[in-house]
């Protein structure tokens, strides 16, 4: 748990450390009852662990779709936590670069949430802040993909060095309250 009370896992994602978290609950399972809804959520907890190792050769693969080192401090971060948490349950089927065309303009979200077309941008100082023309350049793209049904936020890179979690805590809570129309 860190601060603001979510699991993180500050250790590298390896099938060591998830089959840990699987015994683990496996030990939980087998000291309770067969009935009951702690059983019921220890066991959905299992297969949800047992899912997300079935994924881990295809993480990489992902974590190398990051453009900037600020996405993949937050990519790495999301996958450190819980994959039964609530910020993993809220992100569910978060998309690295995600394309998408808008009045015949391409754009690449930094992560998104298609399903809820909600965009979460990564914005350091160095491709975003330097030049007046950067910062028009992202209020046009913004304004472009809103008139389309498009949520966007935005997040600084001081904002994801100092408290990452915070920041996923954050998107959590935005992808939650989001209702596509």
């Amino acid at each position: 748990m860190n601060a603001h009370g979510i699991d993180v896992n500050t250790q590298p994602i390896t099938e060591n450390v998830v089959a840990r978290q699987m015994a683990e609950v496996m030990r939980k399972i087998q000291t309770i009852s067969t009935r009951g809804e702690k059983y019921r959520e220890l066991f959905d907890d299992l297969v949800a662990l047992e899912a997300y190792r079935r994924t881990l050769p295809e993480v990489e693969s992902v974590i190398s779709k990051c453009e900037s080192p600020l996405e993949e401090l937050f990519y790495k971060t999301y996958l450190g936590c819980s994959p039964v948490g609530e910020i993993r349950q809220q992100l569910h089927g978060l998309v690295v670069q995600h394309a998408v065309t808008v009045n015949g303009k391409n754009y690449r979200l930094d992560f998104a949430l298609p399903s809820k077309k909600i965009a979460f941008e990564m914005d350091g100082y160095t491709y975003h802040g330097k030049e007046r023309k950067d910062f028009n350049r992202d209020r046009r793209r913004d304004l472009d993909l809103k008139l389309s049904g498009w949520e966007v936020h935005r997040f600084d890179g001081d904002m994801i060095r100092e408290d990452v979690v915070h920041v996923l805590a954050i998107a959590a809570k935005l992808a939650q309250a989001r209702v596509v129309r």
